[in-house]
């Protein structure tokens, strides 16, 4: 099942009647469909043609909204030469991702699906398609608003989620501008885990319900809850497993853990914890015996995210 696109398109038409939106979102002549005397070949070209009508119309109020997008914004390669660690016989480089007070972003490290999932609030794997470099190539973001939000720590739990899509939607629009990105919505089947409390479980003594805000950090074989949630965990699970993993916990609120597994391979990182593989668990058998949750292996229709058209980023 095929969604609609969410980024731009092009219709000359429409763009010649909005003098300048062109120039800003950065978008590109395509050729016209009436190459044999008539304006549209067939009813597919007509559909395709009102579908992209109703896209740039939603652009152009997304746009004109104050507060859709950033005031001032850099997008940079980031550093070749900065450090990796390897786990599992992958190499990875250190990222950061921050919205920072006043309604800003700061990203460090980040790739192309990095600042998408980011975006768009999906897990790793339900982003599809798209060029080789956009899962390699590595970009720093610096983006601020003029006049700032104020700091999230003094927001409500229900005005922060807002203050936070809020910066999702700039993002959006940043990428759309300096990437070129298109997107759309479809349902897929695939192999998956869904994660359920187990028999025994939640253990009560592990899993401890926290009003910390920090969430959960990931270093080499360690998860660290502080005050970290379902979604955030099973991201977590999803992109170590490289399986997509879905939530049938029920479990609502935030916690506080530890969750410590074997893996192969863990170059030591200064700072990063380590087990000894013959000592530690494996993941699975850890989620049971340490939290009193289980994963269990199945098949099942999810919602991704298709990238339908994506460019290296314009320069500053």
């Amino acid at each position: 099942m095929v969604g609609p696109r969410e980024g731009i398109g092009s219709r000359s038409s429409f763009l010649n009647a909005f003098p300048g939106l062109k120039t800003v979102l950065r978008l590109k002549e395509l050729r016209p469909c009436h190459e044999q005397g008539h304006f549209f070949c067939n009813l597919r070209h007509l559909y395709e043609y009102l579908n992209n009508m109703k896209v740039y119309i939603l652009l152009l109020l997304v746009t004109a909204l104050p507060g859709q997008e950033f005031d001032v914004a850099t997008v940079k390669p980031s550093d070749p030469h900065s450090p990796t660690y390897t786990i599992g016989g992958i190499s990875y480089a250190p990222k950061s991702f921050h919205f920072t007070p006043g309604g800003g972003l700061q990203t460090i490290g980040s790739t192309l699906k990095d600042l998408i999932v980011l975006a768009y609030d999906v897990l790793p794997n339900r982003t599809q398609g798209g060029p080789p470099w956009a899962a390699v190539d590595r970009y720093d973001v610096t983006a601020k608003v003029t006049e700032g939000e104020g700091d999230p720590a003094a927001l409500t739990e229900a005005e922060r989620q807002k203050w936070t899509e809020r910066i999702r939607l700039r993002t959006r629009t940043l990428l759309a501008s300096r990437f070129n990105l298109a997107v759309h919505k479809e349902t897929r089947e695939f192999a998956m885990y869904e994660l359920h409390v187990d028999k025994n479980g939640p253990k009560a003594d592990a899993l401890k319900e926290s009003n910390a805000t920090l969430g959960i950090s990931f270093r080499g074989n360690v998860m660290l809850g502080n005050g970290g949630d379902m979604h955030e965990l099973v991201s977590l699970l999803s992109s170590q497993l490289q399986k997509p993993v879905v939530d049938k916990t029920g479990l609502t609120g935030k916690y506080d853990f530890t969750l410590r597994w074997a893996t192969e391979q863990l170059s030591p990182v200064p700072g990063t914890p380590t087990g000894d593989p013959e000592k530690s668990p494996s993941i699975f058998t850890a989620l049971r015996e340490q939290l009193g949750l289980r994963l269990d292996s199945t098949r099942g229709p999810l919602e991704v995210l298709v990238i339908d058209r994506a460019e290296k980023p314009s320069e500053n």
